[in-house]
């Protein structure tokens, strides 16, 4: 420290100067060069002064003037000389909660338990791909559906004649089988990918998605107004750049104006990880819908198998994660990168104190989550990059118009299926869907169809029934 003696005869103002000077924690030449170089109003001042780099004991700042009201006063100033530091031994330590421990072995259990019931009940007779449903009524057709073959999803839904629907007339559905024959003209609309998605499935992406956009943003900002003292309106959303690091724990960093508790601590790690987990639902089912349609329109340009949860003869076996692995893959790597980002992002933290002894101060130990700006927003950027790539795969056209749309609607697949006389055995062959030959008269094509026979497409023109 630097104390210095001075006569009187010095003014207010020199004084003033002089304070300011040493706020500046200049070192014992700079001052004294300082204190000669300067005109004072006391000449003498210079001579008689005595500048020190020491302090004895009964100048030292009483403790009630440092530290009034137990908080240290922040307008003194004090010269720093050096510093200290030494290195320490790590000290770990394995951080366990019985109760939400406890929470995941029972949610494992049931997980495992619902596992071990789907893996041993009979799945034979139930319809777990469009291909089975093909494959199932082109062995057994369906009396209800035949002379019915341009019986489309909507059609099930808005006609008062069709007896599945809830438009239907009361009579017709009480009425005898079979019904008779609706002939209709092929659609020569265009089929957009996105006509398979259902409309509230699509709405809640948005909720879910903004959710996390949100705490993405919101997150940070709380940090920096905590290491600021700010409100959180003072706080700049360029000032999240200031958070460096990937991952690390930093003092600027630390969410320590919300949650304080263990179990608030870990809720609010974890709820952007649970909004993920909930918005690859939405996702996962729009693509698989869409890629469904897909698969089924393909049988309209293409002669192929049919892909089946248990195939027999030429029959294919379904893919193991539903969708083509081109589509799956990348939406799951995706998905699980964006989980290690938020917890690279948002994590726990525990905070413990030792003192000069190396002991714990377990009184002290402060509790919060800390945030990463980088690996936050860039999972929020592949969120958004998922959304967007669903979302130009749902402007894609599927390749034929004329084939009736049928995802999500057994009547109309059933529909589909009334194969030709002298098709035995389609189900278990190469099919493809088409107009074929009616067998009162080879000349005229009145009917379309799965068949493993020769088919034509159906003319824009022609009544099919």
């Amino acid at each position: 420290m630097v104390q210095y003696d001075y006569l009187p005869g010095l003014n207010m103002s020199e004084i003033a100067e002089l304070k300011a000077e040493l706020e500046h924690n200049p070192t014992p030449e700079q001052l004294e060069t300082y204190v000669r170089d300067r005109t004072w109003s006391n000449a003498t001042f210079p001579q008689n002064a005595t500048i020190t780099a020491a302090c004895s004991d009964e100048l030292w700042f009483p403790q009630s003037r440092f530290l009034p009201g137990g908080t240290p006063n922040r307008t003194l100033a004090f010269p720093i000389d050096h510093c200290l530091s030494q290195k320490t031994g790590d000290q770990c330590r394995l951080l366990y909660h019985m109760p939400i421990g406890v929470v995941l072995v029972i949610c494992i259990l049931l997980k495992v338990v619902c596992m071990t019931f789907l893996v041993n009940i009979d799945r034979h007779n139930r319809f777990l791909t469009i291909g089975d449903a093909i494959s199932s009524y082109l062995q057994r057709p369906d009396s209800w559906t035949v002379n019915w073959c341009m019986l489309s999803k909507s059609t099930v839904k808005t006609s008062t004649a069709c007896p599945w629907g809830d438009s239907c007339d009361p009579e017709v559905r009480g009425g005898p089988l079979p019904l008779p024959p609706h002939p209709g003209k092929p659609s020569t609309k265009v089929k957009l990918w996105s006509k398979a998605c259902k409309a509230w499935v699509v709405l809640s992406i948005f909720p879910l998605l903004g959710g996390y956009i949100a705490i993405t943003q919101i997150l940070p900002e709380k940090a920096q107004a905590a290491a600021g003292n700010l409100d959180y309106s003072d706080v700049r959303i360029t000032q999240v750049w200031n958070i460096k690091g990937f991952g690390s724990v930093q003092s600027g960093a630390l969410l320590t104006n919300l949650a304080t508790t263990y179990v608030g601590m870990e809720l609010l790690a974890n709820t952007p990880q649970f909004l993920i987990s909930l918005l690859y639902m939405p996702f996962n089912d729009c693509l698989t819908r869409m890629l469904h349609a897909v698969d089924y329109s393909t049988y309209a340009v293409a002669r192929r198998p049919l892909r089946v949860s248990f195939p027999e003869g030429q029959q294919r076996s379904t893919f193991y994660l539903a969708i083509p692995y081109r589509y799956s893959l990348p939406l799951l790597l995706t998905f699980t990168l964006i989980h290690f980002f938020i917890s690279e992002g948002l994590f726990y933290v525990q905070i413990l104190p030792y003192d000069l002894a190396g002991q714990p101060l377990e009184a002290a130990v402060l509790m919060t989550c800390a945030v990463s700006t980088i690996p936050l927003e860039i999972a929020m950027f592949l969120t958004i990059i998922i959304l967007l790539v669903i979302w130009v795969l749902s402007g894609r056209r599927h390749k034929c118009r004329a084939m009736p749309f049928a995802i999500g609607c057994s009547v109309a697949i059933s529909a589909a299926c009334h194969p030709p006389p002298g098709d035995a055995g389609a189900a278990f062959k190469p099919v493809m869907w088409g107009a074929v030959k009616d067998g009162e008269d080879p000349a005229v094509a009145s009917h379309c169809c799965f068949t493993s026979l020769e088919v034509t497409e159906p003319l824009e023109d022609h009544l099919y029934a």
